[in-house]
């Protein structure tokens, strides 16, 4: 702790002195008025200082204030800051009188507030936190308060000057230059540490992103460097904002394939609950159906840990709804109610998928028309399988899901192979699918002509092909999701 009594005033020595600057402490040696102020009342510069509080200490302050404005003189010296316009006064007697709303709403702002208070308590504290965060100017607080705790306390929610023995009405002035010059150095350090703070963010950003590209592209450390450096030249970016930009893009694709594989497991869920009904392959079945349900609980979590809740809270907790209702569902040996709460899932699952692919624009859509073939793989073999197991009374409903899923399958098939956004991998991957999708489509229309044992043995193709499908499209999805387009926009 440092206390410097001094005739010196100019802003320069108390920026050296910040723990405590008095001026003229002395009574025989008080500094004229003529030395305590920059400007006078006409100054462009003059800002009011306003009063608030209540009870006699505020009723002292506020008329040394006036006392001291009353003697504004031209100074001696120009570094200590502006002149006093006006002085305003408020009197926060009223409880509910939201003294902070009044501080901020004056024009002009005052450039400084001074508080008298016999006792520092919460409600005060919680006022000058929140004048903190959108006050510029200084805060002088008045008090008979001498605990410790107090000080610290008060200090910490912004206060510039805290004043325990009284003061001299000649003194206020540099008391108010002072607060300042205190808030001031405060802003100081704290753009600062801002600074300080925004690099290192920026280096583990960098860190992050490269990492990202080493693994998702295969890059060695420098050519991973290289590359974000390039980048951020070629866009006018910083390094530290591109960086952070890739592992925002790698979240959101992500996220979003993750919630467009809950639209696939709503139908591969039931497509093998129905072969275990049907008495096909019953044990492994029951292991990919297990898998399926761990698989949609991961990507529950995650989504819950990653994707925006302010922004898709209600469409999270709305997915984790239906999600718990289709598992009770699949405990019961009532097919059709479990189709039916699946749809529900996809439903959720589709719209929250699209809200996604929103937050990211065209560089997702492919993404996103990659992962819903997904779904339409095992739409589809649902809906064959049901029509396969020779249920007269929805065979209907069958054909007119068949017919819907593979028009969307072959559609979205042409789109994904004209889109610009390819490379040999996903070139291969893609006429690989077309051929698989062949087959699939091949066994769901030669399974009812089958009867018996042979019936079955059709069913099973029916799922080994689509399972293959769904493994093809996963693949593809997750080549699109690491694409550098989709990384770095």
């Amino acid at each position: 702790m440092c206390a410097v009594f001094s005739a010196d005033l100019s802003s320069k020595a108390w920026r050296w002195h910040t723990h405590c600057y008095s001026v003229g402490m002395s009574k025989n040696a008080a500094p004229s008025s003529a030395a305590l102020f920059a400007a006078s009342t006409a100054s462009p510069a003059a800002q009011p200082v306003l009063v608030l509080g209540h009870g006699p200490a505020w009723q002292r302050l506020l008329a040394d204030c006036q006392a001291a404005y009353a003697n504004q003189a031209t100074p001696v010296e120009q570094d200590i800051g502006a002149a006093w316009s006006a002085v305003l006064a408020l009197d926060t007697a009223d409880a509910h009188l939201d003294w902070v709303a009044h501080v901020l709403a004056a024009q002009p702002q005052p450039q400084a507030v001074l508080c008298a208070a016999e006792q520092v308590d919460e409600a005060l504290l919680a006022g000058l936190s929140r004048l903190a965060q959108h006050y510029s100017g200084g805060v002088l607080l008045f008090t008979q308060d001498s605990r410790s705790a107090s000080m610290h306390q008060a200090l910490e929610r912004g206060v510039h000057y805290y004043g325990l023995q009284g003061h001299a009405a000649h003194e206020l002035p540099a008391l108010v230059c002072l607060a300042r010059v205190r808030q001031q150095q405060v802003q100081r350090e704290l753009k600062a540490l801002q600074e300080v703070s925004r690099r290192l963010q920026d280096r583990i950003a960098v860190d992050r992103a490269k990492g990202l590209l080493m693994r998702t592209q295969a890059l060695p450390d420098d050519e991973a460097f290289t590359l974000l450096r390039s980048t951020a030249m070629n866009t006018n970016m910083r390094l530290g904002e591109l960086a952070q930009t890739v592992v925002d893009s790698a979240v959101l694709a992500e996220s979003l394939n993750r919630c467009g594989q809950l639209r696939m497991l709503s139908q591969r869920i039931v497509k093998l609950h129905w072969l275990q009904l049907a008495g096909v392959n019953q044990a492994q079945c029951k292991t990919l159906l297990d898998e399926s349900v761990r698989w949609a609980d991961g990507n529950l979590v995650f989504l819950q840990r990653h994707v925006d809740v302010q922004q898709f809270g209600s469409d999270l907790q709305a997915l984790q709804a239906v999600w718990q209702q289709l598992q009770v569902r699949l405990q019961r040996d009532d097919p059709l109610a479990l189709d039916s709460a699946a749809e529900v899932l996809l439903q959720e699952a589709d719209a929250l998928t699209n809200r996604l692919e929103s937050q990211g624009a065209a560089r997702l859509q492919l993404l996103n028309v990659a992962g819903r073939q997904r779904m339409l793989s095992q739409r589809y073999a649902k809906y064959a399988l049901l029509l396969g197991l020779g249920e007269a009374t929805l065979e209907q409903r069958a054909h007119v899901g068949m017919a819907s899923a593979k028009e969307a399958f072959e559609a979205a098939l042409l789109r994904l192979n004209a889109a610009p956004l390819s490379s040999q991998a996903i070139s291969d991957a893609l006429t690989q699918a077309g051929v698989l999708w062949l087959r699939l489509v091949r066994a769901a229309q030669t399974a009812p002509q089958h009867q018996g044992h042979s019936r079955l043995e059709q069913l099973h193709l029916l799922c080994d092909g689509s399972e293959q499908l769904l493994t093809t499209f996963d693949q593809l999805s997750s080549q699109y999701e690491h694409s550098l387009q989709v990384l770095l926009g």
